[in-house]
């Protein structure tokens, strides 16, 4: 390859690498007023999609998202997550805690879907300690989702916490319009330098 060939493919590939943008990273830590979902936070809504019992609660200087406490939950509660209207994100990471009463904690199960159809799984969540300090975890989820499915899967307790939870947008293309007078501007730069040499 000659110099121009070079220098032109890297001038090709400048606008397009500048028309990406970088994933955004959004942390829900359930601020605002607690209540009964749905909860919308971010761009993300929380729903009860079986059982009445997950609700936003407000203990101390914690504000949290709950499946249970008070009421108790029962088994197979389910909360769905989403974008408010659609689209993939990944879930990356959350802190959980418990009420530290000396009983087993609940377990969870969540659920990364496509398309209504489960692609990533999480079993046996539930606090390692006495669940009044939040733990972090993270998903391990590799792909995006649409939505993400929380489910109790195992009593043992009152219920579960979720202090915060972090998720990101994919990464997304600048529309058109914003792309082409960068690349023009390389196709310029390229045209000058041709005629120059």
């Amino acid at each position: 390859m000659t110099f121009n060939t070079h220098f032109m493919a890297a001038a090709l590939a400048v606008p397009l690498a500048l028309g990406a943008q970088a994933a955004n990273a959004l942390t829900v830590d359930f601020g605002g007023e607690p209540g009964a979902l749905p909860f919308s936070q971010h761009g993300f809504t929380f729903t009860q999609t079986v059982g009445s019992a997950a609700h936003v609660g407000d203990r101390v200087a914690l504000r949290y998202f709950t499946l249970g406490l008070v009421p108790i939950p029962d088994l197979g509660d389910t909360v769905e997550v989403a974008l408010d209207g659609g689209g993939s994100f990944t879930f990356d990471a959350f802190t959980i805690g418990g009420p530290s009463n000396g009983v087993p904690f609940d377990v969870l199960t969540i659920y990364g879907l496509v398309g209504g159809t489960v692609t990533q799984t999480l079993t046996g969540v539930t606090p390692a300690g006495d669940g009044s300090a939040p733990e972090a975890w993270s998903t391990g989820f590799s792909a995006p989702v649409d939505t993400v499915r929380i489910v109790l899967s195992e009593l043992g307790s009152e219920g579960m916490w979720f202090d915060t939870m972090t998720f990101d947008e994919p990464a997304s293309a600048v529309p058109l319009p914003g792309a082409l007078p960068l690349l023009a501007a390389g196709i310029g730069g390229l045209a000058l330098l041709r005629r120059s040499a």
